[in-house]
């Protein structure tokens, strides 16, 4: 209840603060837009962590509907790419996607998109200008995992103890000091969990992180 009261007048600030930074009197005062700059992120930060916390607590209480169909893993990633590509065209990233052809899931749409979301905005967040995030599939007997890799700035050993912890969530400043709300890694665990999957990751330290998660595979799938 909190979280939804919080929303509206936080939208108010980012909108308005937007609407100030693009017009000609921002332009030619560089402390007006400097400033409203900073509100505007830090309102869209807040917002960002408002709807974490949203989409924490009705998966806790049960309030998100579950409905797994069966669907083709290479649009879904193509689908769950596409809003995030203006990130990564403006820090020159590289997006690939490598999932192989004629693979079916049997997954919610909802909750394995904003999955495959959270894995590939953290990777444009920790990617350096330049750099290369993947998206691939590998396909077994009874399952399919999805890696997400990056060649960014990798994860420290202590903060890699925490990935995926409610008790310990942590958040780092991206390379271009983008925010994290620190619940998102926790969110791709319970969904990757609800579909009777599993989700780790692999990283090091300035070289970059591989993020995987496993899903259901439909019979008769075919590379």
């Amino acid at each position: 209840i909190i979280a939804h009261d919080l929303k509206s007048p936080l939208g108010t600030i980012s909108g308005f603060s937007e609407y100030i930074n693009q017009m000609p009197l921002a332009t030619e005062c560089s402390d007006l837009k400097k400033y409203t700059t900073l509100i505007y992120s830090a309102a869209n930060n807040a917002l960002a962590l408002l709807e974490d916390l949203l989409e924490w607590a009705r998966l806790q209480q049960g309030a998100i509907p579950y409905n797994p169909q069966p669907l083709l893993l290479k649009e879904l990633t193509r689908s769950s790419l596409l809003p995030l590509s203006n990130n990564a065209a403006n820090k020159e990233i590289m997006l690939v996607n490598n999932v192989l052809e004629n693979i079916t899931v049997i997954c919610d749409v909802n909750m394995i998109g904003t999955l495959i979301r959270n894995l590939i905005n953290n990777a444009i967040k920790f990617t350096p200008s330049g750099g290369v995030v993947k998206i691939e599939s590998l396909l077994s007997d009874e399952e399919v995992v999805v890696s997400v890799s990056d060649n960014g700035i990798g994860i420290d050993p202590d903060s890699f103890k925490s990935l995926f912890c409610t008790e310990n969530s942590f958040s780092t400043k991206g390379t271009n000091n983008e925010a994290g709300t620190g619940l998102g890694l926790v969110l791709c665990k319970e969904f990757a969990e609800r579909h009777g999957g599993r989700i780790w990751a692999q990283s090091t330290l300035g070289e970059g992180s591989t993020f995987y998660f496993s899903l259901p595979a439909k019979s008769g799938n075919q590379e």
